[in-house]
């Protein structure tokens, strides 16, 4: 029995095909079935989604991400770690590089993923949806003056009621003693 293995050093997209062994004896010959090489690279966002996204309600938000790859990846959304976003509704538009979310509402809250796919590998970028309620409003504030000695440490209190409202401080103008 002989055989002989096909080795391709540094596989380029040219040798990307199908194979077929041959047997001969000279007098007849028998094929393999064929052999299906791809040579191929990983996919790779050529967009990706922005970290975060901080929307209000009623809003709509649209989500894109772009990949290249060989062969070329198929994209799909993912709302959360299980839920595929297929299929286009009165909630969602999906199209391949996109997803409109319509009439946003606390629910639509979450994290949102972008995921390329070939056979070669899958990749996926990811966002934060914060959907704000209808008004902020406060479970602690600061007191309206606190007097310190230079050097000290100054706390100041600040707690907004709904846990998906952002929270930030600023100075807004300053006075002079």
């Amino acid at each position: 029995m002989v055989g002989y293995n096909l080795a391709i050093q540094k596989a380029g997209s040219q040798e990307s095909g199908q194979y077929v062994c041959v047997a001969s004896n000279g007098h007849q010959e028998k094929q393999s079935p064929p052999a299906t090489v791809v040579v191929g690279t990983e996919p790779y966002f050529t967009k990706q989604l922005k970290t975060h996204y901080s929307m209000g309600q009623g809003e709509s938000l649209t989500l894109e991400c772009r990949a290249n790859g060989s062969p070329a990846p198929s994209i799909y959304w993912m709302k959360g770690e299980f839920a595929r976003l297929e299929q286009t509704n009165d909630k969602f538009i999906v199209k391949r590089g996109s997803v409109q979310i319509l009439n946003l509402d606390q629910s639509d809250s979450g994290t949102y993923k972008c995921v390329a796919t070939n056979n070669i590998k899958s990749i996926q970028s990811q966002t934060t949806v914060l959907v704000a309620g209808e008004r902020p409003d406060f479970l602690k504030t600061p007191p309206l003056e606190t007097v310190v000695t230079v050097g000290e440490t100054v706390s100041l209190p600040c707690q907004a009621l709904d846990s998906n409202t952002e929270v930030f401080w600023s100075l807004p103008h300053s006075q002079d003693a």
